[in-house]
């Protein structure tokens, strides 16, 4: 990574997260003003899809497995998963 990258991602000034930050926002605005025709679209022209769509959205996430440490964020949390497998409430 060059020295400019570095200082510019020490500063807060990732070029990269203005450019995500940026398309969001764009995409956000577009989806404002063009949402509902769209889902209107997807359903009349690609009912499986939208229906694909609709059923991910519809059903929730299954719960992680009690092994699953996937969502720890920190050793303190890997501890206490560690601790209710044994027993340890």
């Amino acid at each position: 990574m060059s020295r400019t990258r570095k200082a510019s991602k020490a500063n807060g000034n990732d070029p990269r997260q203005k450019l995500t930050g940026d398309f969001v926002t764009a995409l956000q605005a577009d989806w404002q003003l063009h949402g509902p025709d769209i889902i209107e679209a997807l359903r009349t022209q690609n009912p499986f899809k939208y229906a694909e769509i609709v059923s991910r959205l519809a059903v929730p996430d299954a719960a992680p497995a009690p092994d699953d440490y996937s969502q720890c964020q920190t050793q303190l949390e890997i501890g206490k998963k560690l601790l209710e497998q044994v027993g340890v409430p």
